[in-house]
């Protein structure tokens, strides 16, 4: 082994010195330092610029010189212009205070390293370092050739005499090349293993099962078939599908508005569809999640009128403008029960309130109007929504109704200005909007035009 390097040999002589670097640029000029006694006469300085001639006086006596002005502070140095044509020699002035010495320039650039000194004499040897650790042992050849065989000895007597001396031993052979790399996951065509991808601690939990890798020309299969691992909780299926150990542990939501979460709501993407909900007939639906579709769709007809009494926009609620109805029909001795056709900025509607029939809405005197709840609301009527409960027909400008719907019975609007304050308003300061019923196309039965709260309109009323 190599020993450890000797002691360093004296250094060379030094490289020749570096050529002078650039000078540094000047330093800031110094504050001015007191008058020192005048010195010997200094560089002309330039001339200053001459001032505007002044008017020429009238020609006096020549007066005694004056004295010489004080000489004003030196202002700071400016930066350097271009060197200008020497002008004219001018007065010399007197020499100004010498300023302090500027900073030094930067140190100009090393020259260049001198050539390497000779070397120095090899110290001595140090002392031998520690052997190295053994090395790892290699593999072991294979066995050498066996010696010739030695000459056969003469026959001895019975008894056998001590054997021959061993013979040296052969050469060790080259080493074998390595055998190829065995599979890191071996595995038999069709093999299968138990596989899962989920967390260890939601294995075969809730919905949550193992799958299967099968083993395909050599390796398993990097799909693991039929597992199924944890997803987002699906609240009222009655399944653990986070894989928690707890069943529908989560907080509902109300997917559609209506103020009512699954499992209640039989129909979360559907505000149409919900407990107590109006049935609509003949849509296959079952709107008030009871379990049964259009149970309330019998084929008798609906009675629709046009109140005989008018209103001011103050109708006391949408509850009111029902009672009013009612009162209407009590009074002609028509059967059943009766809602106003209006709707405020509060969630009342015809569209949300009233039930839809599959069956004919019809006046009094039996004409229809429409043949079922959809043909109510497209637009277009059969015949004119004109009669009073009493089939007495109302005609313009007394057959208007207060409304604020749209065609298919959706609030028009849901602010206070547009339903003379959810119809407990009867002043000018409010509005809202009436159909007539003398119209039976373009929707203009539910709108016609909008007057203030304080004029007066019937009710559209329909029996439920």
């Amino acid at each position: 082994m190599t020993g450890p390097a000797g002691p360093q040999g004296p250094t060379g002589p030094a490289g020749a010195d570096g050529a002078t670097g650039p000078q540094g640029p000047q330093g800031l000029r110094g504050d001015t330092g007191a008058t020192g006694a005048t010195g010997p006469k200094g560089d002309t300085g330039a001339i200053g610029p001459q001032g505007p001639a002044g008017p020429a006086g009238a020609d006096g006596a020549t007066g005694p010189a004056g004295s010489q002005g004080p000489i004003g502070l030196t202002g700071p140095q400016g930066i350097q212009g271009l060197k200008g044509d020497a002008g004219p020699q001018g007065l010399v002035g007197p020499q100004g205070p010498t300023g302090s010495a500027g900073v030094d320039g930067a140190a100009g650039p090393a020259g260049p390293q001198g050539s390497a000194g000779a070397d120095g004499a090899t110290g001595p040897a140090g002392p031998q370092g520690p052997a190295g650790a053994d090395g790892a042992v290699g593999p072991q050849g294979p066995a050498g050739a066996q010696g010739p065989k030695g000459d056969t000895g003469a026959d001895g007597a019975s008894i056998v005499g001590p054997p021959g001396q061993k013979g040296d031993t052969g050469a060790t052979g080259p080493q074998g090349p390595a055998g190829p790399a065995g599979s890191s996951v071996p595995c038999y065509e069709g093999d299968e293993v138990v596989c899962y991808t989920g967390g260890a601690s939601t294995k075969n939990v809730g919905t949550c099962k193992t799958g299967i890798r099968t083993c395909v020309s050599g390796a398993f299969d990097a799909v693991c078939a039929g597992e199924v691992t944890p997803v987002t909780e699906v609240c009222g299926n009655g399944l653990d599908d986070d894989c928690n150990g707890v069943v529908d542990d989560c907080i509902p939501v109300d997917g559609d508005g209506d103020g009512y979460v699954p499992p209640q709501d039989c129909n979360d993407a559907d505000p149409l569809i919900h407990p107590g909900a109006a049935e609509i007939c003949g849509d296959g639906k079952d709107n008030n999640c009871n379990g049964q579709i259009d149970e309330l769709c019998a084929a008798t007809p609906r009675i629709l009128f046009l109140t005989s009494t008018a209103y001011t926009g103050n109708l006391g609620g949408v509850a009111g403008a029902d009672a009013k109805c009612n009162a209407r029909a009590a009074a002609a001795g028509l059967p059943g029960t009766y809602k106003a056709w209006i709707a405020d900025g509060l969630g009342n509607s015809p569209a949300l309130k009233w039930t839809h029939y599959n069956s004919p809405y019809v006046r009094v005197d039996g004409a229809v109007i429409a043949n079922n709840w959809v043909d109510l609301t497209d637009g277009t009527l059969q015949n004119p929504l004109n009669l009073d409960e009493y089939g007495a027909v109302k005609g313009y400008p007394i057959n208007f109704a207060w409304t604020n719907t749209n065609n298919n019975g959706t609030p028009r609007s849901t602010n206070a200005n547009g339903t003379c304050v959810n119809w407990t308003n009867g002043t000018a300061s409010y509005g809202s909007t009436v159909g007539s019923g003398q119209y039976t196309t373009n929707g203009w039965w539910v709108w016609d035009h909008s007057p203030g709260c304080d004029q007066t309109a019937s009710l559209y009323c329909g029996q439920q």
